[in-house]
């Protein structure tokens, strides 16, 4: 059982005819919290981008589970 993930980072690159070209990068990262192999791997990511048309696009995304699964915490900002 492994009980962390370690990060990834990737570029971002995509295209859209409301916002235009986007460069950005993506990281993610998980971890296994606590010591019950039964707790299932939380995760985080992350997100910066510009696009073409100025517009500067930011993203945190969790999904975090507690020893035994007893709480999970979603959210996206």
């Amino acid at each position: 059982m492994h009980n962390r993930s370690g990060i990834t980072v990737v570029p971002n690159i995509a295209a859209n005819p409301t916002i235009g070209g986007q460069l950005g990068i993506k990281a993610v990262a998980g971890r296994r919290l606590g010591t019950d192999s039964n707790t299932l791997f939380s995760v985080g990511a992350t997100s910066a981008s510009i696009t073409t048309k100025g517009i500067i696009y930011f993203y945190i995304n969790h999904n975090i589970f507690t020893p035994g699964n007893k709480w999970n915490f979603q959210g996206n900002r």
